[in-house]
Parts: structure tokens; C-alpha cells; sequence
């Protein structure tokens, strides 16, 4: 028996860029102090598997994000959401990510709203 398959479904499209994910592992990682090997035996994976996602030579699995996010206790969605477009980045500086500068005596709080000063 042949069964045809459906050529009428749509692929979905990442929702971030690729790099990302393994970019973002990578500073979790580094931020924390861990090598690749707490990772990987936190994660009960191979060093070599790890080291292949962080250098987006291999894909994590859906699984593996959410062990990952669990391990640095982060939503899953921490992974999946939208990177600032970077032609909005010349001109504008979300509240999100403004840096600060603060005056205690005076109790004043300003935010550069500039992205290059």
C-alpha cells in the first residue's frame, strides 16, 4: 500500500533566528561559572552534544530546552522570544533597556534614551 504524502503543509518558521539558542546557553553557562562538563552531567548529555548546541552544530531537542530552563530556572519561552530587530536598535532604547543613572542624594533616576551615547 503507497501513501502519498500531503505536500500542502506549511513549515513553520523558527522563531528566533538560528545561533541564538546555543549563543544563549552558552552565556547561562559562562554566567554562572560552569564548565561544559556541570552542564552536560547536570543535563545527563554528552560533553561533545553540548558543546555541538552552544556552536549551533546540532539543534536541542524541545526536551532539552526545558531541562535547560529548569536547571537555570528560566521559562521555557526565554528561548523563544523575539530578539530586538536591529534596525530598531540605532534609534531606540525599549524601558526594558535603558541604562541608568542615579542620584540618591536627590533621589533622581535618569535613563539614556540614546542608544549611542
Amino acid at each position: 500500500m503507497l501513501v502519498k504524502l500531503d505536500d500542502t503543509r506549511k513549515t513553520q518558521t523558527p522563531l528566533r533566528s538560528s545561533g541564538v539558542i546555543g549563543a544563549d546557553i552558552r552565556a547561562l553557562r559562562v554566567s554562572r561559572g560552569w564548565t561544559l562538563s556541570d552542564l552536560a552531567e547536570a543535563l545527563d548529555r554528552s560533553v561533545g552534544w553540548l558543546s555541538q548546541v552552544e556552536r549551533d552544530v546540532s539543534e536541542p531537542a524541545l526536551a532539552d530546552i526545558r531541562r535547560i530552563a529548569g536547571i537555570f530556572d528560566l521559562p521555557v519561552s526565554f528561548f523563544f522570544s523575539d530578539s530586538p530587530d536591529t534596525a530598531e536598535a540605532a534609534y531606540i532604547v525599549r524601558a526594558d533597556s535603558r541604562r541608568l543613572m542615579t542620584d540618591d542624594s536627590k533621589g533622581l533616576v535618569e535613563g539614556l534614551l540614546s542608544p549611542d551615547l
